[in-house]
């Protein structure tokens, strides 16, 4: 199944995030997570896609020499411009296309409870997501191979959601610009030296 398109949205009514897959086959999967869900899963997976991209992103269409011998910041460094590149690359403006002749999960989102992510030698990411209700005899799952480029375009996406669901705790959080009067004051304040 080749992915075509990733669609993330909030949903207050349900105060879930819906994530939906259009396939190159004219499917749709649909998934539901939830803030508990989300929470346990999202500081995870940004490991998981920060280390899969230093071991198989490749720089100028070089792959990573020894991704092992690089230190914490020059591995951070690294898929941050992975990260970047990806984005840059990325086709936001295209609106989601949501005539699907197919829903193999069914017609409701499948609700995720669990998240098992895998980094293949393919330099694919493969994400299994289940839905493991307590008394429900049927369990749902999915297991898609993603690769790097489109794990960092869903992780953009659920950032964007993230910073508008409310849920805070999990919100991407941007540098705090100092008030200007506030800043003003600080700086009258200092004392000034000559040489």
């Amino acid at each position: 199944m080749d992915i075509h398109q990733l669609s993330v949205d909030y949903s207050e009514e349900q105060d879930r995030i819906l994530i939906r897959i259009n396939t190159s086959q004219a499917e749709e999967l649909r998934f539901w997570l939830t803030r508990r869900m989300t929470h346990k899963f999202w500081p995870t997976f940004n490991q998981v896609v920060a280390s899969h991209t230093v071991r198989f992103g490749k720089l100028m269409d070089t792959p990573n020499p020894h991704p092992g011998t690089l230190d914490d910041s020059a591995q951070s460094l690294m898929a941050d411009f992975h990260r970047n590149e990806a984005l840059r690359r990325a086709d936001f403006n295209t609106p989601y296309n949501s005539d699907a002749s197919s829903l193999p999960l069914g017609e409701s989102p499948l609700l995720v409870t669990e998240v098992k992510l895998t980094s293949l030698g393919t330099g694919q990411l493969q994400i299994k997501l289940s839905e493991q209700l307590v008394g429900k005899a049927s369990q749902r799952s999915c297991q898609l191979e993603v690769p790097t480029h489109l794990a960092h375009g869903l992780m953009h996406l659920l950032e964007q959601c993230l910073a508008r669901s409310g849920w805070n705790d999990l919100a991407p959080r941007e540098a705090a610009q100092p008030d200007e009067p506030e800043a003003a004051a600080m700086e009258e304040k200092r004392p000034r030296y000559l040489n």
